[in-house]
């Protein structure tokens, strides 16, 4: 039996969307997006995107590389993260952002740990190379 997936009106917030994807893999590299609806969608391609106040309810974040992910804008909220499947590759490279930060050096320890070997020295070496704004 197939898992239940809410209806929108449940997860997104009220108002109207200013645009709406469903079950579709939107090209939105490099675009900057307010209050869209991006329904059980696939993300792969976010380099500098703005995501703001978007619900990407069912949807994955499956970049392949990390230079496809880089630059992407996200309102930190439940309509941005509730029921999105996120990659391992997206999902190490949050952590390891997490531990570029100060303090909590004991969590930040653990964070570092969880990161699989082969991203952290990816992320190590491509970030070392990058500039500082």
């Amino acid at each position: 039996m197939a898992a239940r997936i809410a209806p929108i009106r449940e997860l997104g917030p009220e108002g109207n969307w200013t645009e709406k994807h469903m079950y579709e893999e939107p090209q939105i590299q490099g675009r900057r997006m307010i209050r869209a609806l991006l329904w059980a969608c696939k993300l792969d391609r976010l380099r500098n995107t703005t995501l703001e106040h978007c619900c990407l309810a069912h949807s994955s974040l499956s970049p392949r590389r990390v230079q496809d992910i880089l630059g992407l804008t996200l309102t930190l909220d439940c309509f941005s993260f509730k029921d999105l499947a996120v990659n391992e590759l997206a999902f190490d490279l949050m952590l390891y952002l997490l531990t570029l930060t100060t303090g909590n050096d004991a969590k930040r320890e653990v964070l570092l740990r969880l990161v699989s070997p082969e991203h952290r020295v990816e992320f190590e070496r491509d970030f070392a190379g990058m500039e500082l704004l």
